[in-house]
């Protein structure tokens, strides 16, 4: 289903698919592959159906990355998806869209300590021996 998700990286928005069934592409070959010719001849027509005139496949792309880092994808899964060379190279483009867990962090840190302070605090003290 084609929804209106705002792409963080352009800030523009899809309009909701008015025939879903304008996306579907089909290959006159065999293989079932589109050619580069195939592709555009059948999505250029199918983006104009669903209202969304002049959209260009790549486009699509790094709406795909936005989507993916929503639905959790970490920067190497992201790597792998968009066939990125590194993963420095997937961060410096997309990096910007992954939470900031800064906040979790301090939260577990904090959890951390007061647990190892409550520890401390519950030991049985030690009883100083005597000498001889």
């Amino acid at each position: 289903m084609l929804s209106s998700p705002a792409d963080p990286v352009d800030n523009r928005r899809l309009p909701p698919a008015k025939n879903i069934n304008a996306l579907r592409l089909h290959s006159r070959c065999r293989s079932g592959y589109l050619t580069l010719g195939e592709f555009r001849w059948a999505f250029n027509p199918a983006a104009k159906t669903i209202g969304a005139d002049g959209l260009k496949p790549h486009e699509l792309r790094h709406t795909c990355a936005s989507l993916a880092i929503a639905a959790g994808a970490n920067v190497k899964v992201l790597q792998t998806l968009l066939g990125h060379k590194t993963a420095t190279l997937t961060l410096d483009r997309y990096g910007h869209l992954f939470p900031d867990d800064l906040g979790q962090l301090a939260d577990a840190f904090d959890a951390a300590a007061k647990s190892a302070a409550d520890g401390l605090r519950t030991i049985t003290p030690l009883l100083a021996v005597p000498s001889e």
